[in-house]
């Protein structure tokens, strides 16, 4: 195991450098190079992970006899030989000043989605069951991936590997709370994230009270004009028993009540008009998905 994880430090920080050197290549197409910045930023978390476990391994020297489990899988030298050879392919056309930026696509494609993903993702499911540490790792891995994913899925001549990219194994799943009591809006509101996490519904504040007392939710999509208990006092009793929420919260709402909107923007809570269209509501949840994962549990 020791050996796996010092390998796996070594592959994200080959990872982040090819990324931040990238973004520097590409600065002429701005979008690109924060795409690859950010990735960047990310393989440098993915290696603090690894360095922790790292420290964790020579913190119980028997680690292996008194650890969640003894290790089920090795470090293999040809999928190391293999992927030493990927790397040395992309790097060479960043080396040489002329990478393209379909030539750097296929290398993150490549790279990203293979063999050696599955080690790390061995590594940190188990760790994450005895240090809660690690969890957060399983959430920004799985965040790392789904970056690539929108990116991919942006550009047509790219849809065609998603099938590919999607088959690496979950680390974590999202949860998204929808509150509506129009089904048939909660029902277009699941389709629409359904890629983003699993989605769980209530009619009304009521229903969604009792469901965030039992779950995690990354984020609360609400409607206002509901029975029984309205957005708005669901927001604040939810708010009082879970203060994070201020930060998790959308509201989706066919009025434009000024009181209403008010409210909203005395306590900055993000909003959204019905009707809206799917780009605007699926980057809006992306937004605070992706906000969440810079913020502890």
């Amino acid at each position: 195991m020791n050996e796996m994880i010092v390998w796996l430090i070594g592959v994200e920080d080959r990872a982040r450098s090819f990324y931040e050197r990238g973004a520097v290549h590409f600065a002429h197409d701005a979008e690109f190079s924060g795409f690859l910045s950010g990735l960047g930023d990310e393989e440098k978390s993915h290696g603090r992970f690894m360095r922790r476990a790292a420290e964790l391994m020579r913190d119980v020297p028997s680690w292996a006899e008194r650890g969640p489990a003894a290790p089920l899988v090795t470090l293999e030298g040809g999928m190391v030989k293999t992927l030493d050879g990927l790397f040395s392919k992309c790097e060479s056309g960043l080396n040489a000043g002329s990478a393209t930026k379909d030539e750097v696509m296929e290398c993150i494609i490549a790279t990203e989605y293979a063999e050696w993903n599955e080690l790390f993702l061995y590594v940190i499911n188990t760790f994450k069951r005895g240090h809660k540490e690690f969890v957060t790792a399983a959430v920004e891995l799985q965040r790392h991936k789904r970056r690539i994913e929108r990116y991919i899925a942006a550009y047509p001549e790219y849809k065609m590997r998603l099938d590919r990219v999607r088959a690496l194994p979950a680390v974590w799943e999202e949860r998204i709370l929808v509150v509506d009591d129009e089904s048939s809006i909660t029902d277009v509101l699941a389709a629409i994230l359904g890629d983003e996490g699993a989605i769980d519904t209530a009619a009304n504040g009521e229903g969604a009270l009792g469901l965030l007392s039992a779950k995690y939710y990354a984020v609360v999509v609400s409607d206002v004009d509901m029975p029984v208990m309205d957005g708005i006092e669901f927001y604040k009793r939810a708010r009082g028993k879970f203060p994070s929420l201020k930060d998790r919260f959308l509201f989706f709402t066919g009025g434009s009540d000024p009181e209403r909107i008010g409210f909203f923007e005395r306590h900055k809570i993000p909003y959204l008009q019905k009707p809206s269209n799917i780009k605007r509501i699926k980057n809006a949840v992306i937004e605070m998905l992706d906000k969440g994962a810079r913020q502890p549990r």
